[in-house]
């Protein structure tokens, strides 16, 4: 059922500066980008969730973009306004696994909507990332070089979406379509639909930046 869902998504057509939603489930969503959806035109897979608490609105994003060697992590919350580009240190506990990773404090430009902080994984270690947080009943996220209250993150349909964004990774990493044969350049999302004669229901996805990673 869940690959019909996935197969179904990625024959939408999309419009320009939105996403295809590949699986919504529980509190996270899978989405992807087109090659006419981004201006740098390399396809895009995501995963995300919007915490659900009081005050100004927080958002973890896991993303993939085709020809890099990383998965990266992007967390915004709206009321960060960061100067400078700086090194931040941001820890993720899965249960009781806790990773110590470095990120970078990006301020907001003429590109991006936001200040959010970005941490890159090695391509290496995102299966086992993506394995983490299937299985995690809980995620926490703490920012020891501030005063950023920790986040709580639910982790409610984690499993489901990871596996659908494993699906994704999958298909724009070999530099394969879902359907048919493949274009240049290739993209996990159809040109032309060739499922049903009514497109599933689709939807911008919430995303403050979805310009490519740059450090």
């Amino acid at each position: 059922m869940k690959r019909l869902m996935l197969a179904a998504a990625t024959v939408a057509m999309i419009t320009p500066a939105s996403a295809s939603d590949l699986l919504k489930a529980g509190s996270w969503l899978a989405y992807a980008f087109g090659t006419k959806e981004l201006a740098s035109g390399i396809p895009m897979c995501g995963m995300q969730t919007i915490l659900d608490r009081e005050g100004p609105q927080s958002q973890l994003h896991l993303k993939y973009q085709q020809n890099v060697d990383h998965t990266y992590f992007q967390l915004y919350k709206t009321d960060w306004k960061f100067t400078d580009r700086t090194d931040v240190k941001v820890v993720f506990t899965f249960d009781k696994k806790r990773l110590e990773w470095n990120g970078i404090a990006k301020p907001k430009t003429d590109k991006t909507s936001s200040s959010f902080i970005e941490i890159n994984i090695k391509g290496d270690d995102t299966k086992e990332l993506l394995s983490m947080i299937g299985d995690a009943a809980q995620l926490t996220i703490e920012f020891p070089d501030g005063d950023e209250p920790q986040w709580v993150v639910s982790m409610s349909g984690s499993r489901e979406v990871a596996n659908a964004m494993s699906t994704c990774i999958g298909l724009i990493a070999t530099g394969t379509s879902p359907i048919g044969k493949a274009a240049k350049p290739t993209t996990p999302i159809g040109t032309t639909p060739t499922g049903p004669t009514k497109p599933p229901a689709r939807r911008a996805v919430k995303d403050p930046d979805s310009t490519p990673s740059s450090r």
